[in-house]
């Protein structure tokens, strides 16, 4: 079981134990940002973070996670981009791990992100509309009340 404690509100470290080895590892959120940005003569409402890895972790890189929603259309974004390498330093049966099988578990985790942003953000779209329905059918019963009363 992985536990991670954080030691910071947002901006800080959180230090977690990898599983199976029971050894230590950590991250620093880098990063946080709420703002407007233009890309393309398009602005952009953005929200995000970003993490780094700490000494002492078998990988070394930096994870940023973006949802951007487009002023012009209301359309939204999620991003995610992530650099990394194995690291020069930390515990050599976990840099080796990293080095045959880290790519293909970091593809797997970018995907399982991006899936569960998707379900969410289905899952809360879908609590907007039934809502939405909800009150519209409510709305329509009490103007209609007077006519067929």
């Amino acid at each position: 079981m992985t536990q991670t404690v954080a030691v910071a509100p947002l901006l800080g470290d959180t230090v977690g134990e990898g599983v199976p080895v029971g050894i230590a590892v950590g991250v620093r959120v880098s990063e946080v940002y709420d703002g407007e940005r233009e890309l393309n003569a398009a602005r952009a409402h953005v929200f995000g973070w970003a993490y780094r890895t700490l000494e002492g972790h078998f990988e070394q890189g930096e994870m940023h996670y973006q949802v951007w929603k487009w002023l012009n259309t209301g359309n939204v974004e999620f991003r995610l981009h992530a650099v990394s390498k194995t690291a020069d330093t930390g515990p050599k049966i976990l840099r080796i791990g990293f080095r045959i099988i880290g790519r293909l578990n970091q593809l797997r985790f970018y995907r399982q992100v991006c899936r569960r942003i998707s379900r969410l953000t289905h899952a809360e779209l879908e609590t907007q509309r039934a809502a939405m329905a909800n009150v519209t059918a409510t709305e329509v019963t009490r103007r209609a009340g007077p006519l067929l009363g």
